[in-house]
């Protein structure tokens, strides 16, 4: 996971992509990767899948604000602003700090 977001801050996210899906495979039960999951492929402009990653975080960890919030970046990607508000209104909730 750690070495999946190393290579995003580097700009290599179809590197990224590989790391955390192997990740995920390790430990399928983390919401975190799936959140994670789910900003690579935003990046990557794979919304649809995005979309699904951020939605397994959310069924994994329903009060993670972490999951919460990769669901609102996912939204906001394709601008979908009131449902990409609804996610992160619930994230805040979850965590106002």
């Amino acid at each position: 996971y750690l070495l999946a977001v190393c290579q995003v801050h580097q700009n290599r996210e179809k590197e990224a992509l590989e790391t955390i899906r192997s990740a995920i495979a390790l430990v399928p039960e983390s919401g975190d990767f799936h959140a994670f999951h789910a900003m690579v492929l935003s990046d990557l402009r794979r919304t649809s899948e995005a979309l699904k990653a951020a939605d397994e975080a959310i069924r994994l960890e329903p009060d993670s604000d972490y999951a919460w919030s990769a669901h609102a970046s996912v939204f906001l990607s394709i601008n979908e602003w009131a449902k990409a508000g609804n996610s992160a209104r619930k994230a805040l909730e979850l965590n106002p700090d």
